[in-house]
């Protein structure tokens, strides 16, 4: 069988006469002289060897890919779900609040019952017009480190000269270390500061960074706004708050 790239993500297969020759030894000559078929003994077939279901996290159930495969005109179609245990899907047509991992459940490839995977395809076969085929996309999903940096805690009201000594705690409540350069506050008005200088913050780290003259200023009084802010990621965390009184620093729990 040969079989080449289509439009549209479908495979193309051509088959020929199945009569079984010798295979001629590397660097020898071939013994089978025969005559290649005719064109007439040539046939193509359309389908398609890679699809996903609500089994993973498409849509749709297998019977009903197969059966719009074969309505669709589709000589074969495999149904090829992801081996790793965070490939879920709802196990319907549309979504629903009840997941069904199909890589945490081999039951649901070869089980006896009439929705598993191998036989939703034996059924679905139909000698002569198309076949259903099944199959499992192994692979694996690297763990990635948690990256979860936050206010801690803000200072808006100190003792002494706020232009100098209004400070803001940073906690990396993560698992991996995180730089802050490029990273920012900013309050409601859009005046920010910089948090260059806490350099890279460790796993569990904390820091505190003081404005020392830097634009942002914190508000005492009426509804105040402080966002921290990643250059890719946008605002990762903020606090609200409405006025302080002097010498009070307002703590924030992680969300």
């Amino acid at each position: 069988m040969l079989a080449r790239s289509h439009p549209h993500g479908l495979v193309v297969a051509t088959a020929l006469s199945c009569a079984v020759a010798p295979l001629a030894l590397a660097g020898g000559p071939s013994s089978d002289t025969r005559t290649p078929p005719p064109a007439a003994a040539l046939r193509t077939y359309l389908g398609n060897l890679h699809s996903h279901t609500s089994y993973r996290d498409d849509s749709g159930t297998p019977s009903e890919a197969y059966d719009h495969a074969r309505s669709a005109g589709l000589d074969f179609l495999a149904i090829t779900e992801h081996s790793h245990k965070s490939a879920e899907g709802t196990g319907a047509h549309d979504p629903a609040t009840v997941p069904v991992r199909i890589a945490r459940t081999p039951a649901l490839y070869e089980d006896p019952r009439a929705d598993a995977l191998i036989p939703t395809a034996a059924s679905n076969t139909v000698a002569g017009s198309s076949v259903a085929l099944y199959g499992q996309v192994y692979s694996t999903v690297p763990t990635q480190p948690r990256l979860v940096v936050h206010i801690d805690s803000i200072a808006p009201n100190p003792v002494g000269e706020e232009t100098q000594l209004d400070h803001a705690g940073i906690h990396n409540t993560g698992t991996a270390a995180v730089s802050m350069v490029g990273r920012n506050l900013r309050n409601k008005s859009g005046s920010a500061w910089s948090l260059d200088a806490l350099g890279t913050l460790a796993p569990d780290g904390a820091a505190t960074i003081v404005r020392h003259g830097q634009p942002m200023s914190m508000k005492n009084r009426g509804d105040e706004r402080i966002e921290l802010l990643s250059p890719t990621a946008g605002v990762m965390d903020e606090i609200r708050y409405s006025g302080t009184a002097e010498g009070q620093a307002i703590l924030h729990a992680a969300q």
